[in-house]
């Protein structure tokens, strides 16, 4: 009779043990993979600029990322440089993900005369 009780634990243990074990498999990759998922997405997606005022050095300020971003334009040649009045686009990507932050650069100071 205790070679019989012994048997339907041993069951009973594999019914229990191998699926909670399984879905802890499970857990455990799906977080790795969400661990290293590199994501950004932009803190905002419009900067306006008075005409005389340069780029920021780092887009730190308008970026939420875990990764390193690549940014492009087809507006802007020299980031370094005063952008006339105007609209322009920067592009970041990282990975397929794929965003643009909308630049524009306006002249509403009046200019001061002196005598």
């Amino acid at each position: 009779m205790r070679k019989d009780r012994g048997k339907d634990y041993g069951e009973i243990k594999k019914k229990i043990v191998l699926p909670i074990l399984g879905i802890f498999v499970i857990v455990c990759i799906i977080g790795i993979i969400l661990w290293n998922r590199q994501d950004f997405h932009l803190i905002k997606d419009i900067l306006t600029l008075e005409y005389g005022e340069t780029l920021p050095n780092q887009f730190d300020d308008f970026i939420e990322t875990n990764g390193d971003i690549e940014y492009s334009s087809q507006d802007i040649d020299d980031f370094e440089e005063i952008l006339d009045v105007g609209d322009y686009t920067i592009d970041f990507q990282l990975g397929n993900k794929k965003e643009t932050l909308y630049i524009s650069v306006e002249d509403t100071t009046s200019p001061q005369l002196q005598l």
